[in-house]
């Protein structure tokens, strides 16, 4: 269990990705699906659902959802979460990449939020989009949202200015922080702090830029009165997408992009794709 970094992260997802941002423009997305499928109930399928936030947006009696994560934590939290909102949903605890291994039923609209798409390599990915593109049903949509071009251009840009320095963004007072090295370009950016009740929980991002994709580790460095109380290190790793690429992928697999959304949210943009044939 201790090997799925969401895990480790399940206390304080919801902290460091807020989901506000989104709800404008899933809302929009969400007339989009209803009007493709005017007459009937909508099966809906969100791979990464994590916590069941993008579930809860899909609120309504025409919507039919199923979740998908591989994290059991992160379920157990949807669960409650979906349930204080009075919304019905299956939640199966298997990873994304084993989709064509599951025998679901055909769904009207698959969904893979927050960027997760990001966390599969090329291969993982198109076996993705393959294994969504049997399970939708006639028509079936896909959306997926990956990173705005400008992130990436980012990206990029810190990579080829090389590897020499480590920089480091820390608020005054902060300890307690270990030391990483990588053969890659680390940035260390302060992201938060949480208060809950006697508890200070600061969150630190550390990342580490490569050619193809960029290692993202998070320090979540939590104190009780002033004295630290533990420190939790959750690595992970994340792959570049433009939409180039996505387009040539999802096209390669059977989908035509009918629209591409950009978000209130800063970091991301929405693609819809249908089943063409």
């Amino acid at each position: 269990m201790s090997n799925n970094p969401y895990n480790l992260l399940v206390d304080y997802f919801d902290d460091i990705y807020p989901f506000d941002e989104y709800e404008k423009t899933m809302s929009s997305i969400k007339k989009e699906i209803e009007k493709s499928f005017p007459d009937k109930d909508i099966k809906l399928l969100d791979l990464g659902c994590g916590t069941g936030r993008s579930l809860r947006l899909f609120k309504s009696e025409r919507f039919k959802l199923i979740g998908l994560d591989n994290s059991s934590l992160m379920l157990e939290k949807a669960k409650r979460n979906l349930s204080d909102f009075e919304i019905d949903a299956e939640l199966i605890n298997q990873d994304v990449i084993k989709l064509d291994s599951l025998g679901l039923e055909p769904q009207d609209c698959v969904t893979i939020l927050g960027a997760t798409i990001h966390h599969f390599d090329k291969d993982q990915r198109n076996k993705i989009i393959k294994a969504v593109y049997s399970i939708l049903s006639k028509q079936g949509i896909f959306i997926l949202d990956i990173a705005k071009h400008e992130e990436h251009t980012k990206f990029k840009e810190i990579f080829k200015k090389g590897c020499q320095n480590i920089y480091r963004i820390i608020e005054p007072g902060i300890s307690y922080l270990p030391t990483a090295e990588y053969n890659g370009c680390a940035i260390l950016q302060f992201k938060k702090i949480i208060k809950r009740e006697n508890k200070d929980i600061v969150i630190f991002y550390h990342y580490f830029y490569f050619k193809d994709y960029f290692r993202q580790i998070i320090y979540i460095i939590e104190t009780e009165n002033g004295q630290h109380k533990k420190t939790i290190y959750v690595p992970m790793t994340a792959y570049y997408i433009d939409k180039e690429t996505i387009f040539d992928e999802l096209k390669k697999a059977g989908f035509k992009v009918i629209k591409t959304i950009k978000t209130d949210y800063r970091l991301t943009e929405f693609i819809m794709a249908k089943k063409s044939f």
